[in-house]
């Protein structure tokens, strides 16, 4: 519909065009008189949607407008067909349709059908050419797709793995690079090379596998190259071969050595193999290995290894390297026997076995029963302080009279022990005597050692007043004592008792707890080796309680008994000395009365047995040095000293005066002289004064000190 210039000026109205091809032949054209970019569009009867737009202004012809859902969206459905065309190809290319048949979608490119790849299907026939490339994705792909790839040209990659696998139950897949198969009757498989590459610089590396990866190889490995196999890591792992066999599940080892060689060197295996009973060996000391006799004959012993080498026939061992004989545990042990069966001629330089200490004998057995020398330092066990017990045993021999003789040029300190006497005897000055022990020296060795402490020999405690003496007791502060060190034989034993100090109003061990009611507690060798240590970790209702067993054979000494007072917990009111001294004589007793340490006794208890001693009594007897508190008149229960060095429980006493009974029983007080008519009645006189003030260590003296010596 056209208005022309011509026309008479005034309104047209028009309605429906249609667009008919009647007379007029030419195509139709529509072309607007300016570009846009709606220049021309297809839009449905409401408007909504607009199925084909021309942009002019862009060059763009687009199919739909973008907002398509489900339904309102506008699809480009191309022809369908069941076979490819075939007819002028070149002038359809870039042209695509859809094969009904097969569900693709195919394109015209350069003159040919083609199939256009997409993830629905599985493209067949595509390959890349030799002057072709495959571009793969940049990422892993999430899905793994399912199918082959043929190329015949150079596929160029950084890495070839399989699908990685992020499940907690998934593995990944086995990854399998071979040649392909040959199923021809005459066909050979392909060859496999793994190679890096030429390069102007340094070439790289093959690795297979890593650390802790084991890497198996089911054919044969044909190495061709010199210096070719090397095992292990250098200062990281040591290199091996191990080697599996046929016939069990037991493997066979050759590694390198455990440590570092001195210099690398080279094994040469020989050229021609040796013949039955040769050894390999190194003649040259090269590293050129050849066979050869390994001695004068086939069968090799120790013997002809002897007999073949020089004299002394001697095996001299390297830096770091052990020499060992092991007789290992089998169901006959086998024994290693040093036999020396020289009987004549024997000595000092000839038949005898040794060892030496750059070249002096310090071990030497010699023959025919001249028995072994120690030429240096011996030593039992170890020389540090451990709980392990090593003892050095002694022969026993079962006769009342030596068999051997004891002269000072021969045997001199030589020793046994003998099962008939019951003791150690020794070669001694040319005589056979017994070692002295607790059990020989029967009481005896029973108590302080008077020579012993840091004032040795002052067994009054006058160096010091009160406080000084071998393993003295004193008073420190009104809940502490001290005691000095000593030596003392206590239960069967010698211990070196080490300075303590003890405290009265504490219930945890060593120490204890005294209470107004229970005042007593006696300090005894009872602690951790024997050493100082309240018998009880709470306080004793009597004297007589908490003292430790009795055992007459291996009596332990008690150094002193601790009384608190009536007022305060735990304060110290008397200290009374119980020590018994190895230096005075001593006697185990009944006591059919209860006795405690540091009493009198008289004899004035059932058939003699002992008693506290009774005010006046004329059968004085002697001083408590050990019990146990308890009472028997047949059986020995009580160890007392009736001649010599004590202390005295007392309840009054003056330096220079003579002892005697007074109250309560078996506590002593102090005379200026004893009536004529007295014997008996006093055990000596004392050089100690008595007080139990309990301020300092000496006004803290509950004991008088006596050489006991019943007048």
């Amino acid at each position: 519909a056209t208005v022309r210039s011509s026309a008479t000026t005034g309104t047209y109205y028009f309605d429906d065009f249609y667009m008919k091809k009647s007379s007029e032949s030419a195509a139709y054209t529509f072309r607007n008189a300016v570009n846009g970019s709606d220049a021309f569009q297809i839009q449905s009867a409401e408007g909504s949607q607009t199925l084909f737009r021309a942009d002019t202004e862009n060059n763009i012809v687009r199919v739909g407008d973008s907002t398509g859902t489900d339904t309102d969206t506008t699809l480009f459905v191309l022809d369908s067909a069941t076979a490819d065309p075939t007819t002028s190809l070149a002038s359809k290319n870039g042209g695509i349709f859809y094969r009904s048949d097969n569900n693709t979608l195919k394109a015209v490119i350069g003159g040919s059908v083609v199939e256009i790849c997409t993830t629905a299907i599985t493209c067949a026939g595509y390959s890349a050419s030799a002057s072709n490339s495959i571009q793969l994705q940049a990422v892993t792909p999430g899905t793994a797709q399912t199918g082959n790839f043929n190329i015949t040209g150079v596929g160029i990659l950084t890495q070839l793995q399989t699908q990685d696998r992020s499940g907690a139950s998934e593995n990944s897949d086995n990854l399998v690079i071979r040649t392909g198969n040959a199923t021809g009757t005459t066909s050979n498989s392909g060859n496999l090379t793994i190679d890096v590459g030429t390069a102007t610089g340094t070439t790289g590396t093959i690795t297979i596998g890593r650390a802790g990866v084991e890497t198996t190889m089911g054919g044969t490995l044909d190495i061709q190259g010199a210096d070719a196999l090397a095992l292990g890591l250098a200062s990281t792992n040591s290199g091996s071969i191990l080697f599996y066999n046929s016939a069990g599940g037991n493997t066979i080892t050759l590694s390198a050595p455990g440590s570092n060689p001195t210099a690398s060197y080279n094994l040469v295996l020989p050229q021609n193999p040796g013949t039955a009973g040769d050894c390999l060996k190194d003649s040259s000391g090269t590293g050129t290995l050849t066979f050869g006799n390994c001695a004068a004959g086939i069968t090799v012993n120790l013997q002809d290894v002897y007999n073949n080498s020089s004299a002394p026939a001697t095996i001299t061992l390297a830096d770091n390297k052990n020499f060992r004989i092991i007789g290992q545990d089998t169901s006959t042990d086998s024994n290693i026997v040093f036999d020396l069966q020289c009987s004549t001629s024997c000595g000092t330089a000839n038949g005898q076995f040794s060892v030496q200490n750059d070249g002096v004998d310090v071990f030497v057995v010699r023959p025919n029963n001249e028995g072994i020398v120690l030429g240096i330092k011996t030593q039992i066990g170890s020389s540090t302080t451990n709980a392990t017990q090593t003892n050095l045993q002694l022969d026993s021999f079962n006769g009342f009279t030596e068999v051997e003789t004891c002269a000072e040029a021969t045997n001199q300190g030589a020793m046994y022990y003998n099962t008939a006497l019951g003791s150690i005897r020794a070669c001694i000055n040319g005589t056979w005597s017994d070692l002295s022990n607790p059990d020989t020296l029967g009481l005896l060795s029973f108590g302080i050692v008077p020579s012993s402490g840091g004032t040795p020999f002052d067994l009054a405690a006058q160096t010091t007043a009160g406080a000084s003496g071998p393993c003295r007791v004193s008073y420190v502060s009104a809940f502490r004592v001290a005691i000095q060190p000593c030596v003392a034989y206590s239960g069967g034993k010698r211990v070196n008792v080490e300075y303590t100090e003890l405290v009265t109003n504490s219930g945890t061990a060593p120490n204890t707890a005294l209470t107004t009611t229970n005042r007593w507690g006696h300090i005894c060798l009872t602690g951790a080796s024997g050493q100082p240590a309240f018998t009880s970790t709470a306080g004793l209702s009597t004297e007589t309680a908490g003292m430790p067993t009795f055992d007459v054979e291996a009596p332990v000494v008690c150094l002193a008994s601790v009384q608190g007072a009536t007022t305060t917990a735990g304060q110290i009111d008397n200290l009374y000395d119980t020590r018994p001294f190895t230096s005075a004589l001593k006697e185990a007793v009944t006591a059919s009365t209860a006795v405690a340490l540091g009493m009198l006794t008289d004899s004035g208890g059932t058939s003699g047995a002992m008693r506290p001693a009774v005010s006046g009594s004329s059968r004085l007897y002697g001083v408590v040095v050990a019990t146990d508190g308890s009472t028997s008149s047949t059986v020995p229960n009580v160890i007392v000293t009736n001649v010599g060095p004590a202390w005295v429980k007392s309840t009054a006493g003056t330096a220079g005066q003579f002892i005697r009974i007074g109250t309560p029983n078996g506590y002593a007080t102090t005379i200026a002289s004893i009536p004529n008519n007295s014997f008996y009645y006093s055990g000596g006189s004392t050089r100690s004064d008595f007080s139990t003030t309990c301020t300092t260590a000496a006004n803290c003296n509950g004991s008088l000190y006596v050489y006991f010596n019943v007048r």
